[in-house]
């Protein structure tokens, strides 16, 4: 697959574009040049392809000047957007493709360190619903808050390069440098966002009350294993608030706020939303 994938970077009809430098950009210098290169007469007998990556990280300027080659592309041309939010492209690049959804090769991970780290977090979250908190119980809980923040960075930065490693191979083409660093940087996003999931998936199912059935050990993994009373209304108005802040976090980790003070601020207002009086 890797030398199909190799071959297929070499072929003089095959073109390329892709973010690069450290805003993750795709500039208008770079889209001119494809728009050029795919005007050229065809060097083999096939379609010229372009396959563009992270489109949605195309700026204005370098999307306008790619409306009129996208609704008269040359002929024999196939070009290709790739992007997991493709709501972020302007309406008008949109409006000019046909939109097929891509089922993605990245799961749920089952990794054992990010396991354990989930069934840390469901404790934390089973200690807030069990009533109200005197300023002991309280502290006791913000502690474990920041011990869980300083986990997931462990832990998304050790499942970050296990997997950038096998990534990397899978890279077609001969990258710039600054290619190869957006590139990194965007699968590493990924890998949050897909860890950012779960938390909210295990979220929803804690105010929802239907955890899955599991092996429980309480003398190991200190785990309650009762089962989880149906939902009220307080807990389904405070999954809400708690899904919106999460949300929030998300915004502030593409804006390149550091992990830890994101995660910093959903755990301590997932503390009050969970806590608050009523619950």
């Amino acid at each position: 697959l890797l030398e199909t994938q190799h071959s297929l970077s070499r072929h003089p009809d095959f073109f390329v574009l892709r973010p690069s430098r450290k805003a993750r950009q795709i500039h208008i210098e770079h889209t001119r040049q494809l728009i050029r290169d795919i005007n050229h007469s065809p060097l083999g007998k096939g379609r010229k392809v372009a396959l563009i990556y992270e489109a949605d990280r195309m700026n204005q300027a370098a999307a306008n000047a790619f409306l009129k080659t996208l609704e008269e592309p040359p002929s024999n041309t196939t070009i290709i957007l790739l992007s997991t939010r493709p709501y972020d492209l302007l309406d008008t690049v949109r409006s000019r493709c046909f939109k097929f959804r891509i089922p993605s090769d990245y799961g749920r991970i089952e990794d054992a360190r990010w396991q354990k780290w989930l069934a840390e977090y469901r404790e934390w979250l089973q200690q807030l619903r069990r009533g109200h908190f005197d300023s002991e119980e309280r502290a006791r809980a913000v502690l474990s808050a920041y011990g869980l923040v300083a986990r997931f960075q462990g832990i998304l930065a050790e499942i970050g390069d296990e997997r950038w490693k096998v990534e990397k191979r899978n890279l077609t083409g001969d990258l710039s440098d600054e290619e190869q660093d957006a590139a990194e940087t965007g699968f590493r996003k990924g890998v949050r966002q897909l860890l950012l999931s779960e938390i909210e998936r295990e979220t929803r199912d804690f105010a929802l009350g239907q955890l899955p059935d599991r092996d429980v050990h309480p003398e190991t993994d200190g785990i309650d294993s009762a089962p989880l009373e149906p939902p009220d209304r307080a807990s389904i108005s405070a999954l809400i608030r708690v899904i919106n802040d999460l949300e929030r976090a998300r915004v502030l980790l593409e804006l390149n706020l550091a992990d830890a003070v994101a995660l910093e601020y959903f755990f301590l207002v997932s503390l009050r939303h969970w806590t608050a009086p009523g619950r």
